[in-house]
């Protein structure tokens, strides 16, 4: 990592990572696994919410974004929503 972006890099790799273990653990909640609850989900979603435009505005164009934007709106519409499985 001696790169000029070495920096932005660091951060999508932790952001990714970050959405990866988000993943793994909606499976958990998905199989009402006791140690994953929606407020969790909701916290960690918001971390990765807050860092995305972020990450997407340094490496692209505002355009696409807002749509991309969408998915992790529905899903914290998903956690938010205590009647769906």
């Amino acid at each position: 990592m001696a790169g000029p972006d070495a920096e932005l890099v660091q951060r999508e790799f932790k952001h990714m990572a970050l959405l990866a273990q988000h993943g793994a653990r909606r499976g958990l909640l998905q199989i009402s696994d006791p140690a994953v609850t929606r407020k969790s989900m909701r916290d960690e979603l918001a971390a990765i919410e807050a860092e995305y435009p972020l990450l997407w505005l340094a490496r692209n164009r505002p355009g696409g974004m807002v749509d991309s934007q969408r998915h992790l709106a529905e899903l914290r519409l998903f956690y938010e929503d205590e009647t769906r499985a």
